[in-house]
């Protein structure tokens, strides 16, 4: 039976004066259902539009449902965004940034699955959100996901010094609840459809395989003669999963294992942009052709292909041609879907205590002297692995970082499921290796593998990549078969009974 609304909002009230629980639940432990008394309304202000009011349902429908949310995030301009890990002030807004959330419920519990046009977010930034959403909604912050696209062509959250960005960043805080605020009142019975996309050529995974038999990193710059081939075809399935609510607009969601950093240096008339990258013309083109909600999630980790990355081969000459092209191949996805059960939302979580990496003492003296060198004799890049075995300048910080004090680093995963449909976050750059792996062991009909989830703790390479080196591998603060354990608890997590 429904509650009076004077009493729901009478309740709201206490509820608002105790403390909200931030914390992540134990690895099998399911997240506590969320009950009708703590959904009320409250009110927020948005600097872009009058005061509004957070409108939630009575009462969560019977069955189950699911809803849509939007909300633009778009920065004030000149803005800094982060291109290649160096901060540039953007001075051309090129198209909107938007969170998208997606809720799922089953007439008891509900989950909120965000994406969201970042670069990737701080762990600080994350908690807000979540704040955020336990205040306003009522929601726990167990419940909620968010999955950066890793756009670089979106601002910086962490710079403090460009008014631009805190302005940013205050608009983002406001504009969540408000995205879930929709979603949950959109809320309509739907029935599960899934797809199959071939992506084949449009991405690869970031490494040369040379004549010497050795491998290089895309940061070592574009392969010369000596280049034979890639040293694996990045995984090519573009999975959809299709809300279809009757008289109401479909709700499609689709993963992809590449994110979205295709052209970190776009410029206009020579002016750097703020971009949601190839996200922006795919999302558009999607929600006219098909006429549903659109909502992309960054898969693992993986580069569009572009015409100056491998001899002979011209795949994409811009991001927006990568975006129509992705058209097209969700298109196909909807013509040979499958229809699958649906089923109680499940939310699961779980810490990982993740090793990090450890230096020698004498690797990081090694690293000392050869960051000497490079400022005093200039040395390139090769020259500088001859003697010291080092791939770069930021390979040698990156060891001395590492010092030698073992310790670990907490990683927090994130599974939701709802019947045949599974989705799969963690906060770093899942490698592609990975990524399969979560996929094909999934009891899941369809599975969402994302990076960049409530977090970001930089790459997380594959076990095999461990030994080839390069950026990514130097770069990772974890010991190498991290990312392994990760993916077992993922899908532990997915196949968990309650």
């Amino acid at each position: 039976m429904k509650r009076l609304i004077a009493a729901v909002l009478l309740l709201g009230t206490l509820l608002c004066a105790m403390p909200a629980c931030s914390d992540h639940l134990a690895a099998e432990e399911a997240v506590p259902q969320k009950t009708t008394a703590e959904q009320n309304g409250t009110e927020i202000k948005n600097e872009n539009k009058e005061d509004t009011r957070i409108v939630l349902p009575e009462d969560y429908p019977e069955g189950f449902t699911v809803g849509f949310g939007r909300a633009e995030i778009s920065p004030p301009l000149p803005v800094t965004i982060d291109t290649y890990g160096d901060g540039t002030d953007a001075e051309i807004l090129r198209e909107p940034l938007y969170a998208t959330c997606v809720a799922v419920c089953d007439g008891e519990n509900a989950a909120l699955m965000f994406s969201l046009d970042m670069k990737q977010s701080t762990a600080s930034v994350i908690e807000q959100f979540e704040k955020t959403i336990e205040k306003k909604l009522k929601i726990p912050a167990s419940n909620v996901t968010f999955t950066a696209t890793h756009t670089h062509n979106a601002p910086i959250p962490t710079v403090k010094d460009n008014p631009a960005n805190v302005k940013w960043l205050q608009t983002c805080y406001k504009a969540i609840p408000q995205a879930a605020a929709e979603a949950l009142r959109d809320l309509a019975p739907a029935t599960i459809y899934t797809g199959r996309g071939d992506t084949t050529g449009m991405g690869y995974v970031r490494r040369y395989l040379m004549a010497d038999g050795t491998y290089k990193g895309i940061h070592s710059g574009n392969p010369s003669e000596e280049y034979v081939g890639r040293e694996s075809v990045a995984d090519p399935e573009l999975r959809t999963v299709r809300f279809d609510r009757g008289d109401k607009k479909d709700i499609l969601m689709v993963n992809w294992q590449c994110h979205a950093a295709s052209s970190a240096s776009d410029k206009i008339n020579k002016k750097y942009v703020v971009s949601a990258d190839f996200i922006a013309p795919m999302r558009a083109g999607v929600e006219k052709n098909l006429d549903v909600h659109f909502a992309y999630y960054n898969g693992a980790s993986g580069n569009v292909t572009f015409s100056t990355k491998f001899p002979g081969e011209k795949v994409y000459g811009s991001n927006m041609d990568c975006g129509a092209a992705l058209v097209g191949i969700v298109e196909g996805a909807l013509k040979d879907e499958t229809q699958v059960q649906s089923g109680k939302v499940e939310v699961r979580t779980a810490v990982i205590e993740g090793q990090v990496r450890t230096e020698t003492e004498e690797r990081v003296n090694q690293a000392n002297l050869a960051l000497k060198a490079i400022e005093d004799e200039g040395l390139s890049n090769k020259q500088l692995y001859a003697r010291f075995g080092f791939n770069s300048k930021r390979d040698c910080t990156h060891t001395i970082s590492r010092g030698t004090k073992e310790r670990t680093i907490s990683i927090n995963l994130t599974a939701i499921r709802f019947g045949d449909v599974g989705f799969a976050g963690a906060p770093y750059e899942m490698f592609d290796t990975n990524g399969r792996e979560i996929r094909d062991a999934s009891p899941c009909q369809t599975t969402f593998t994302c990076g960049y989830t409530d977090g970001s703790m930089g790459y997380m390479p594959s076990d095999d990549a461990f030994p080839h080196g390069q950026y990514e591998v130097y770069a990772c603060k974890f010991v190498s078969g991290t990312g392994e354990i990760c993916a077992d608890k993922l899908v532990e997590l997915l196949s968990a009974e309650n």
